[in-house]
C-alpha cells in the first residue's frame, strides 16, 4: 500500500499553530508589508529609461531624488509594519459550497461561508496552496483590512490535528474575533 499523501505542507502546519496565538509568523507579517515592492520597482525600471537621460544632465539633483525616493520608500514600509503588527487575527470555521480554482486558475481566490451564511472572499492569499473541496470544512485564520479579507492559515475541519490549530488563550488576548 502507498502511503497518502499528506495534505497540509509543513510550513502550513508552522503557521497554523503560530497564527491560533493570535500572532503573524515573520513570513506572513513580511509578505503583508512588502507587498506594493513588486509593483513600484516594475514602474521605477521604466521611468528610468525615459527620465534617465534628463536627470543626467542635471547631476546635482540626483542625489537629493534619490535620498527623496529611499525615504518615500521607508516611510511606506515602517507605516505597513506597524499597521499589520498592531492588526487583530481572526478565526473562523468555514463551509466550502463548491470546489476551489485548479492551478491553472491561480488567479481566482477562495469564497467560504460561515455556519450563519455569510460568504467571505478572500481577496488575497499568503497561505501555501490547499485544494478546497466542495461541502467539505474548514478551519482558517485571517486579517480584516479595509473591508477585504485575506487568507493567513487554512485546514480542513475533520484533519486529525486540527484540534491542535483551534484558537489559544493567547488569541482572545489579542482581540481577535471567532466568526460562527
Amino acid at each position: 500500500m502507498k502511503k497518502k499523501r499528506n495534505i497540509l505542507s509543513d510550513d502550513m502546519r508552522l503557521r497554523l499553530l503560530h497564527n491560533r496565538r493570535g500572532r503573524l509568523t515573520t513570513q506572513q507579517w513580511l509578505a503583508l508589508v512588502t507587498e506594493p515592492l513588486v509593483p513600484i520597482l516594475l514602474l521605477i525600471a521604466p521611468a528610468i529609461l525615459i527620465f534617465g537621460p534628463r536627470l543626467a544632465a542635471m547631476a546635482r539633483l540626483l542625489p537629493f531624488l534619490l535620498l527623496l525616493g529611499v525615504i518615500l520608500l521607508g516611510a511606506m514600509l515602517i507605516t505597513r509594519a506597524r499597521r499589520y503588527a498592531r492588526k487583530p487575527l481572526h478565526f473562523a470555521v468555514l463551509y466550502a459550497e463548491k470546489d476551489g480554482a485548479t492551478i491553472w486558475q491561480f488567479w481566482k481566490r477562495p469564497t467560504l461561508q460561515t455556519r450563519s451564511g455569510i460568504a467571505l472572499k478572500f481577496n488575497k492569499s499568503i497561505a501555501p496552496p490547499l485544494k478546497i473541496q466542495q461541502g467539505q470544512t474548514y478551519i482558517a485564520y485571517f486579517l480584516v483590512d479595509s473591508d477585504r479579507y485575506i487568507l493567513l492559515s487554512i485546514a480542513p475541519a475533520e484533519h486529525p490535528d486540527a484540534e491542535l490549530w483551534y484558537p489559544a488563550n493567547a488569541f482572545a488576548k489579542r482581540q481577535g474575533e471567532v466568526f460562527d
